[in-house]
């Protein structure tokens, strides 16, 4: 069973659901499931995730009847994850190639941490257009200022995920 699950949400993604994936199967840290739930996208979505299914047995996937939601995709994420941690990723976004290897490496490092999350780029087709970090833990009020963690950057104990209701 591996130590990572990586969930992701995806409604009508096929634009940009291919670099995300190939984003996560390239990681330096190779054993991880990636479950992935289609919230009854329209597009050739469905398509695209059984392609990479067929190739990759580390992907799992989930469909929706209805659209749900982002929420409820990932709960259903959730509940099929096998990981202790859990990766969030997203269909529009790209990790870097040694994301899980350096979360992982630190989450095992300090148990005491729940989530970490890293620094992003943000970008569009024309390339690189920003960063955003936040260095060190967060308090209550930066939160509530608005230093969140960007979903796509996140890695969590699943354990405290159900202990909240997840």
């Amino acid at each position: 069973m591996p130590k990572l699950s990586v969930i992701m949400g995806v409604h009508n993604g096929a634009k940009t659901l291919k670099r995300a994936i190939d984003s996560i199967l390239e990681q330096t840290y190779k054993d991880f499931e990636f479950v992935i739930c289609d919230d009854c996208s329209d597009d050739n979505t469905k398509e695209i995730l059984e392609t990479y299914q067929k190739k990759d047995s580390r992907i799992v996937l989930a469909f929706n009847d209805t659209n749900m939601g982002l929420s409820a995709s990932l709960n259903k994420c959730l509940e099929l994850s096998k990981g202790q941690l859990i990766a969030r990723m997203d269909d529009d976004d790209v990790s870097h190639p040694k994301r899980f290897e350096r979360q992982l490496s630190f989450m095992n490092e300090h148990p005491e941490y729940s989530v970490v999350g890293t620094t992003r780029f943000v970008f569009d087709e024309e390339g690189v257009w920003g960063q955003v970090n936040y260095w060190g833990e967060l308090s209550a009020i930066d939160i509530f200022k608005g230093k969140v963690f960007s979903h796509p950057t996140v890695v969590m104990r699943k354990e405290v995920l159900q202990e909240v209701g997840n």
